[in-house]
């Protein structure tokens, strides 16, 4: 593991210091996305299933606006009431095109901190995001997550193939442009995780890396080539995230109060233009940019920032439209989730509403992967009932 030097720990001694920075606001955080999740998700989100499944891409755009909203609440609560600082350099993240986001695994959370980076950028509801399958099952925000058409892998590249290949089908087939978050590196930063990236390394005659696992290739290359093949890739970004003080490696240290002071995020945008198109070519890119990135963070572990590009001001402050943003975001799901204790509580209808729903997710994560596979199966069988039926002469 690696930790700035006193002098360039100083600079943040100050940031991220609130009431609640501490366990009682990490059980606090954890408790309010989930329940805001859970509650969300059966009084918001499931009432549109109907409408997913008569009007796709009508429903789609609903789904993905209620998915947006509850993540700018994780924002909301992690820079306006923790305290976290948002530090930016690099490239902006451009709205309106289709692009691939590259950025190393640092910890399980590095995907949700992401969103403090977006929502200054473009509109939450067309990030996806590649995780590790599991995390679509969890109750509430794993469900939120389906809906909002998560692409989870079960790291079996037969199986994986096949999930990529429909779930970029789908969404390439309607107007809506997307911005797709990947991990290349496949799993979090921990010594066991470093250890076989330096077997991989030795294997391969490759260099040994300190602060970043290296890249695998298969998934990165084949999401590049479905999305050339689709015309729907105008940039693929390279982002590195830095911790400098506190580095959650998961829920249970977010638990104990040991949320990140600030979080820095280097962007560098290519375009699609710019990208070679061989195999072989790519993957040395990739590896390149993976070097490039181990230099970035052992720079950064010595100065505490990547001081060679100063911060974006326009991006990282909390100011204009994301404090209205967030402040709304906060009062609307706090309400939301003390309303909705209220309505169970004091009405039995409510209750049972609740169960049924709960159980609905449950079954059809069980019988069928989750919804966002039974959407991908009701979606294809209707198309395919649609260009059966022949046009009269």
């Amino acid at each position: 593991m690696y930790y700035l030097s006193r002098n360039s720990a100083k600079k943040y001694e100050d940031v991220g210091s609130t009431m609640l920075n501490n366990a009682f606001g990490g059980v606090l955080f954890l408790l309010l996305l989930f329940t805001s999740s859970y509650f969300g998700t059966i009084f918001y989100m499931f009432p549109c299933l109907p409408i997913l499944f008569v009007a796709p891409k009508t429903g789609r755009l609903i789904l993905e606006g209620w998915v947006g909203l509850w993540e700018h609440f994780s924002v909301a609560i992690l820079e306006f009431v923790v305290g976290t600082k948002i530090v930016i350099t690099g490239d902006s993240i451009r709205p309106g095109e289709w692009s691939l986001l590259l950025m190393n695994h640092r910890t399980r959370l590095d995907w949700l901190f992401f969103w403090s980076v977006l929502i200054r950028f473009i509109p939450m509801r067309s990030l996806k995001v590649i995780l590790k399958a599991g995390l679509e099952m969890v109750p509430g925000a794993g469900w939120a997550m389906q809906l909002g058409r998560y692409i989870f892998l079960k790291r079996s590249w037969a199986e994986d193939k096949f999930m990529l290949s429909e779930t970029f089908d789908y969404m390439m087939s309607g107007s809506s442009t997307y911005q797709i978050l990947l991990f290349p590196e496949g799993t979090d930063f921990r010594p066991e995780s470093l250890a076989k990236s330096d077997q991989f390394a030795v294997a391969n005659g490759l260099p040994k890396f300190e602060y970043v696992l290296h890249p695998r290739m298969t998934g990165f290359l084949y999401i590049v080539d479905k999305m050339r093949q689709g015309n729907c890739l105008d940039a693929v970004y390279d982002i590195t995230v830095g911790y400098p003080i506190n580095t959650p490696q998961g829920e249970l240290n977010i638990a104990k109060g040991d949320f990140p002071r600030a979080l820095h995020f280097h962007i560098d945008r290519y375009s699609a233009g710019s990208i070679p198109h061989s195999a072989d070519k790519l993957s040395q890119w990739c590896l390149d940019l993976w070097v490039q990135k181990e230099q970035r963070l052992k720079d950064f572990y010595k100065t505490g920032d990547f001081s060679r590009l100063a911060p974006r001001a326009d991006a990282c402050s909390i100011s204009g439209y994301l404090y209205i943003l967030y402040l709304f975001s906060l009062v609307f799901w706090v309400a939301t989730v003390v309303y909705s204790f209220v309505l169970v509580y004091k009405h039995v209808v409510v209750l049972i509403y609740v169960v049924i729903v709960s159980l609905f997710f449950l079954i059809v994560g069980r019988v069928f992967g989750g919804l966002n596979k039974l959407e991908l199966k009701l979606v294809k069988m209707r198309n395919e009932k649609f260009s059966s039926v022949k046009p009269k002469k």
